[in-house]
């Protein structure tokens, strides 16, 4: 399956990683330009996605929720190499119209961790720092 990077964890997290001029080059067009999407989940524009991008830079994964499929939800890291891009990301998707907003919170939490340490090492023998 071939998804715009935009609507899913795993690409996501990998734009929070890169260059500023790479992520224009990638999404030129102002912040008003409209985004594709599959539900009415995600971003719908550059101004969303940027802002999106940049929590998830901080907190150091990203997630999605429904926007790529309704009662499904994603976790991911994104790993970097020597030159700190970003180069491949480890996801975790799972069902969401089972949890209670605690049991989704708890769940992500857990496996945020799990794909950080997993992104971190694969990044650490690809050279990162």
């Amino acid at each position: 399956v071939r998804l715009p990077a935009h609507l899913t964890a795993s690409g996501r997290s990998m734009l929070a990683l890169l260059p500023t001029s790479q992520f224009r080059a990638t999404y030129p067009g102002g912040g008003s330009t409209s985004l594709t999407r599959r539900t009415d989940a995600g971003p719908a524009n550059l101004t969303e996605l940027t802002a999106l991008l940049k929590a998830e830079r901080v907190q150091g994964f990203s997630t999605e929720h429904g926007a790529v499929t309704a009662d499904y939800g994603s976790v991911a890291a994104a790993a970097t190499n020597h030159l700190g891009l970003p180069v491949a990301a480890f996801a975790v998707t799972f069902r969401t119209d089972r949890l209670t907003s605690t049991g989704l919170s708890g769940l992500e939490t857990h496996i945020a961790g799990l794909v950080q340490t997993a992104a971190h090492d694969l990044g650490r023998r690809l050279g990162a720092k």
